[in-house]
């Protein structure tokens, strides 16, 4: 079970990130950043792109573009959850509304807001360290 203290660092990290994703200052969204940042494939046997600090701003411009389930890109996604509902495990499968796209799952040191994995690091921060990329 996840405490309290936990959900706020991962609350404090997801106001942070996305004040900084929706100014579109690339510098400050960096600090949110670990690199090589991951982009896996299409398929899981397609190779795991590695995205550098140089090519960051590039790649994350055409991913805010993309979009999350068909209706709302990645950017409006990240502009309209303030904050998402975190669940985890059962909680997260069996959440009763049938809209996953809505909720940000939670699990051990790892958690997915939308197309984004943020992940905890050995020093308690969180950083974005998977983007999901589509391939269109």
């Amino acid at each position: 079970m996840l405490n309290w203290l936990y959900f706020s660092v991962l609350k404090e990290f997801w106001t942070n990130f996305r004040a900084a994703a929706l100014s579109g200052d690339y510098n400050e969204i960096k600090q949110f950043v670990k690199f090589p940042l991951q982009a896996p494939g299409t398929y899981d046997s397609d190779p795991v792109k590695k995205i550098k600090e140089e090519d960051f701003e590039e790649v994350f411009k055409d991913f805010l573009k993309q979009y999350d389930n068909g209706e709302t890109t990645i950017f409006d996604w990240i502009k309209d959850h303030e904050m998402p509902e975190m669940l985890g495990g059962d909680d997260y499968d069996n959440n009763g509304s049938g809209r996953y796209t809505d909720i940000a799952r939670v699990e051990g040191d790892w958690a997915r807001f939308s197309d984004m994995v943020m992940e905890k690091d050995e020093s308690g921060y969180w950083k974005l360290t998977t983007l999901y990329v589509s391939e269109d």
